[in-house]
This record gives structure tokens, sequence and C-alpha cells, in this order.
């Protein structure tokens, strides 16, 4: 790896120790965290301290509305690094950290704490999660492993230590049924869980694994489209495939169960749909299913049509690299009606964006506008995310810290928000 594709990384923000490669399988270091392991921490307000530099008077992008927090509160429940949050109900989130444990926390409903409850611990870096669209289960990995957890149970119900290579990108299929995981080395496998065409449902087993084989760089993201028949997948360098999943070639008899080269459930039916001119940092599906985002090192928000795959208009939201995208959507009366997204930037700034619509060669296209965005903070925030109700929007920095964003004040900013006219609604 040459010196420029290292500096590269850097400045993008990405954490190189993501994509160390292994060649060794996976060793079950992950646990069930013993009961009566909650723990409270006080709710401490960003205004508090030199913590942050949220002053109205910061600069923004000339034209753009100041995205003020004033009611936005943080907590460290790791020890070192946060890798991963996920929104969970409307007050919840779980977090991931280079400490090896998997936390559940709770804002209680004065605003004035966070209750806690240790999952998982164990003794090597969370590198990626994913919940299921039930929301009953958890998919985490650590180097090369892969462990499923049960939120009501309580316990891990899977656990998959077969494949070789460090997994940095887990994501389930519409149906909670498979788990598909990327690793640093560009390799795809999919788990089946509770179907498959080749048997060996959810066993720490090769039997129980589809194999995936084209890209060439770390995969950051993956996306069942929603019919499940297919998938796609976001290389670190910007490249953008669609995959057509083994179980779709058996439906459509392009493969032979009894047939000794069809049994091998290995497929390199990839089709590269864009390459994006730098480096992909975050990437999603909107909640209805019709388009994929993904974001980029150059500041920029890519969007695609998912029939047919089709370009949207490109939005340079940032002069600087995006870090995450996520939608959020608000219950206000006013607002409900239109599609958002939150950005995190490298300029340690939160962003606001809305879908409108443009006329783009004699075709209707998908754009995005930028509403508002924070003035810088003090640190970056390497994740944001939301669940589509909007109550609490969760971000956390490259340390330690999370950080819980009051969805009602982001509703009050929007609703007088001058460039909302320019949105459409649906």
């Amino acid at each position: 790896m040459s010196l420029v594709f290292l500096l590269s990384f850097s400045s993008c923000g990405v954490n190189l120790s993501d994509f160390n490669f292994s060649s060794k399988p996976g060793k079950k270091t992950l646990a069930p965290a013993e009961l009566g392991n909650s723990k409270t921490y006080e709710a401490k307000k960003l205004s508090d301290g030199p913590e942050t530099s949220l002053s109205p008077e910061a600069k923004v992008q000339k034209g753009v509305t100041p995205l003020l927090l004033s009611e936005e509160l943080s907590f460290s429940p790791h020890t070192g690094a946060i890798t991963g949050i996920i929104p969970y109900g409307d007050d919840s989130v779980i977090s991931g950290g280079n400490d090896g444990q998997v936390i559940l926390s709770r804002l209680s409903p004065d605003r004035t704490k966070f209750l806690t409850e240790k999952l998982l611990v164990g003794t090597k870096p969370i590198l990626a999660m994913s919940l299921s669209d039930d929301k009953n289960l958890l998919a985490i990995s650590q180097t090369s492993l892969v462990s499923v957890y049960d939120l009501k149970e309580r316990k891990i119900v899977y656990e998959l230590s077969r494949v070789r290579g460090r997994i940095i990108a887990l994501s389930w299929d519409p149906r909670s049924e498979l788990v598909s995981i990327g690793l640093a080395g560009g390799d795809i496998y999919i788990w089946s869980l509770k179907q498959s065409f080749f048997g060996g449902q959810g066993r720490d087993s090769f039997d129980s694994l589809e194999h995936y084989i084209g890209a060439s760089t770390p995969i950051i993201g993956l996306h069942f489209l929603p019919s499940g028949g297919a998938f796609l997948s976001v290389e670190l360098e910007g490249g953008l495939n669609v995959w057509r999943a083994l179980r779709t070639e058996e439906e459509l008899g392009l493969r032979d169960k009894f047939n000794l080269e069809d049994q091998e459930a290995i497929s390199s039916v990839m089709v590269n749909f864009a390459v994006l001119p730098t480096f992909a940092t975050d990437s999603a599906l909107t909640s209805d299913g019709n388009y994929f985002l993904a974001s980029s090192a150059d500041g920029k928000l890519n969007s695609w049509k998912i029939r047919g795959l089709v370009r949207q208009v490109e939005s340079t939201v940032s002069k600087e690299s995006l870090l995450s995208i996520t939608e959020v959507g608000f219950g206000d009366k006013k607002l409900r009606s239109y599609q958002f997204l939150l950005t995190s930037t490298q300029d340690q700034k939160i962003q606001i964006l809305c879908q409108k619509r443009s006329s783009n060669q004699s075709s209707t296209a998908l754009e995005y506008l930028l509403l508002a965005e924070t003035p810088p903070m003090s640190s970056t925030l390497s994740r944001v995310r939301s669940a589509l109700s909007g109550n609490l929007v969760w971000a956390s920095e490259k340390s330690d810290k999370i950080i819980a964003i009051s969805g009602a004040e982001l509703s009050e900013q929007l609703r007088v928000n001058p460039r909302l006219e320019n949105c459409s609604s649906n």
C-alpha cells in the first residue's frame, strides 16, 4: 500500500485499523453480559464547558441557516472509541466500542440521565453491527466472528466463525432470515439463518454460507433490495455494485442443486453500476425503498433510483468530506410530508437536507437541498443516526462520547426555515 493511499485514507476520516487483513477464522470471544450490570450516567449539555463551539456567530456556508443546538445531551458509556450506534425505539440507542462491549442506553423521561445496560462483553473491538428489520435480532462482528443476539431473549442465538478475514460490514435481508457479511479484502458472504437452497441453515459451517467474489477493496456498506432477491455493495474506493443472490438464480432455474459445480455456493454475478471519483464514506436506502444513497469524501451526496439504478442529480453538500448520512422524519404536522436527511462532515458540522425535484434532461430527478447546518463543533462526529420517529437523533464522536439531539428542537427550527418552501412534499 503506497504512502499516497495511506494519506488519502486519513484525509477522508477513515480509520486504517478497520482494514487490517486476517487469515485466521474467528474465535468465539463474545458473551452475554451478566445480569445486574445497569449503570446511570449524568446527561451533560453540549453547551457546558469548553467541549463545544456552538456559537451562533460561528461561520456556516453562505445562504445556509445556522442550526443551533441548545438541548443536546452527551455521555460516555464506553472505554475508548465508539465504533457504531443504532437507534432503538423512540428513546434508546445500541452502541458498540473498541472495548468489546455492546451497550443499550436510554434517555430518562426528564432528560437528566442516561440509563445503560451491557448486552454483550468481548475481548476484541466491535467492528460492525446491524439490526434486523423486525428489531429483534442484532448482528455483531469482531474480527472474523459474527454473533447474532436476540434482544428479547437476551442471549446469543447464532455464531459464525468460519469466515477468514476482517468483517467490517453487516446487513439483514427484509425478512430477517439472512445476514450479508462484507470483508476488508472485498469478499462478501451471505449467511442463511432460517432458509437456504444449500442447507446448513444457521450453523457455524460453510454449508450455511454463500460466497460472492468480484469486489477488490474493503466493503463498507451492504443493502438488500426490498425484494430480497439482490443486494448492493459499497467499496471503500468508490465502487458501487449490485449482486444477484444465489437463491434467486436457483428460483430462475440458473443453478442446479444436482450439478456438482452448481452445488458450490459461489457467485461472481456482479454488475458495477457506478464508481465514485473518491472514497465512499457511508450509504443508505431510503425508507420507501425507492432510492439508494452514497456519500463521499469530496462532500457530495450521490443517489440512484432503485428501479433500473438510474443516476439522480449529484448534490454537493459540503466543502469537506461527508462522514455519514441518515434519514429522519418528524411528526410535526407541517413537516411529516417531507423527507429529510442528516449528515455529519469532516469539518465538524451536522447538516440537515431535504428532497427537492428538479428538471434533468427532460426527466424529473431527485436532488437534495441543504437547509441548515451547525457551526463547527469541537470534535468530529463520525456517525449520525436516527430512527424515523425523529424523537431523538443520535451521534457519536471519534472518541468515547455519544450525543442525543432533540428532534423537537430540530423540528422547531425547520418549521421556520426559509428554504423549506423549495423542498418537495409527498
